[in-house]
């Protein structure tokens, strides 16, 4: 095959298998929770009264009896699985982020097994996966979006742009709206002013690259900060751990070669 033909087949290929977004209207698990695993891409999922982005290498536990609803964007897989079994007392009683490493991708994927499949191990898997959630929490990998249109229209911004280095004030004054008004706006709909907020959204793109990179130069920079040792203190404040420890602890490809058996679990059921 010519390889302009070769190249225009694989062009074609590309295009079939591209993923639509699709949202999944608010609904509730009386008597069950729900892990929402986001292998590729990002999803917005709303509970509570606030939307939050959940990204790649992460998931989000929903107990029973949280109402929410779904959003997951284009080109974006989400994996969702529901417990049976409940969580220890006085754990993931409220909607938790979970850091999906290698141990915790192939428990996952067990699991998965166990729920769509004729292939039944001997082993709680549930229970065994509860626990391993408990040991993996992590903050929220998405920030909460201000609801009003003029806070809405700088987070997104803001958003799309975590190493614009332009103060905040020229920022709000772009859109032709108060400082005063926006700062109000933010504090009121997200809890956090707006300059927390641009550092929340800064410290989540940053984690983000660090699954799949060790450069905390290069990171630093690409996300607004002109000092690496500033962006490592603002890092470990946030996240309790160094940047490198971070991406070493959960650098998960989202696709590729399949993870190391999991050890046999000789847990009866």
């Amino acid at each position: 095959m010519p390889a302009s033909a070769h190249a225009q087949n694989s062009s074609a290929s590309s295009a079939d298998i591209a993923l639509p977004a699709v949202s999944i209207p608010e609904r509730v698990h009386r008597r069950r929770g729900v892990l929402l695993w986001q292998a590729r891409g990002a999803s917005d999922c709303t509970f509570d009264g606030a939307t939050h982005l959940l990204t790649a290498g992460h998931a989000l536990w929903i107990p029973s009896g949280v109402h929410h609803s779904l959003d997951v964007h284009a080109d974006s897989v989400v994996l969702p699985m529901l417990f049976v079994a409940k969580p220890s007392p006085g754990t993931l009683r409220t909607a938790t982020w979970i850091a999906v490493d290698r141990e915790m991708r192939a428990a996952i994927l067990a699991l998965l097994q166990v729920q769509n499949s004729i292939i039944q191990p001997e082993a709680d898997l549930e229970r065994r996966m509860l626990r391993m959630l408990h040991e993996r929490t992590v903050p929220a990998t998405g920030l909460p979006m201000p609801t009003s249109d003029c806070a809405y229209a700088i987070a997104d911004e803001l958003r799309r742009g975590p190493a614009d280095n332009r103060p905040l004030a020229e920022i709000v004054a772009a859109h032709h709206i108060s400082t005063r008004t926006v700062e109000r706006a933010f504090v009121t709909e997200t809890g956090m002013t707006l300059q927390e907020w641009r550092i929340r959204r800064r410290l989540e793109v940053a984690a983000a690259q660090l699954r799949d990179d060790d450069g905390v130069s290069a990171i630093a920079s690409s996300v607004g900060y002109r000092s690496a040792s500033a962006f490592r203190r603002a890092f470990k404040r946030h996240y309790g751990v160094s940047p490198i420890e971070y991406g070493r602890r959960f650098r998960v490809p989202s696709w590729g070669p399949p993870p190391p058996p999991m050890p046999r679990d000789t847990t009866s059921r």
